[in-house]
């Protein structure tokens, strides 16, 4: 038989336990990377809301403004994959500097 990915399609609910273990990490992360996203599609989208009600910052990483661009401490324009090698190029840098 066809094995199903283990991904939620659109129009299909989160698991609630998974939903609410993302919620409550939220309120106690630093930075969240948002990437790549419109910011409706809800109740994920609340994630990065979580965060910033938490004292957390917020890094938006798209080739265009969303709807979370407006609480975004940070956005990146530009493709997920190009900004992303750019970041790990610089963070690799920064930890040979210091010795890592």
């Amino acid at each position: 038989s066809l094995l199903r990915p283990d991904v939620v399609w659109f129009g299909e609910p989160l698991p609630q336990d998974a939903l609410q273990k993302a919620f409550k990490l939220a309120e106690r992360v630093d930075v969240c990377l948002v990437i790549g996203t419109s910011g409706r599609v809800f109740p994920a989208a609340y994630i990065p809301y979580i965060v910033k009600d938490n004292g957390g910052y917020v890094i938006e990483i798209n080739p265009k403004e969303s709807n979370i661009t407006p609480i975004s401490d940070i956005f990146l324009k530009g493709r997920a994959g190009d900004v992303m090698e750019y970041l790990l190029t610089k963070v690799k840098r920064c930890l040979k500097d210091k010795g890592y």
